[in-house]
């Protein structure tokens, strides 16, 4: 569950997917326009973001919250030069068994 739903925030992120994440309600507390900033202000017009391989979804670093249905994920993203160190911060929450919702929280340079 938590695998599935943070892929999905992510390749909607890498493709400049802001209006759609912000329609199922994946973005918070920033704006889709905040965000997009965010990222336009890390690439610089030098680097591209890019789908991670596959393995990159199989190998996360999952951290319990207070709260035992949610999680936290801090996901490197990808860009044409390979791994970056621009960091996805992502929620999840098990909103009944087994179906999870996302959120993302930050955009952060680790």
């Amino acid at each position: 569950m938590i695998e599935d739903v943070v892929r999905q925030i992510v390749l909607l992120l890498v493709h400049g997917e802001f209006e759609k994440l912000e329609n199922m309600k994946m973005l918070g507390p920033s704006t889709r326009e905040e965000y997009a900033l965010a990222l336009q202000n890390y690439l610089r017009g030098r680097e591209v973001l890019c789908e991670p391989p596959p393995e990159a979804f199989s190998q996360l670093e999952v951290d319990k919250t207070r709260d035992a249905k949610r999680w936290r994920v801090d996901f490197d993203l990808w860009t044409d030069r390979g791994r970056s160190d621009l960091t996805a911060q992502i929620y999840v929450e098990e909103v009944s068994p087994g179906v999870g919702h996302g959120v993302l929280y930050d955009l952060r340079v680790l």
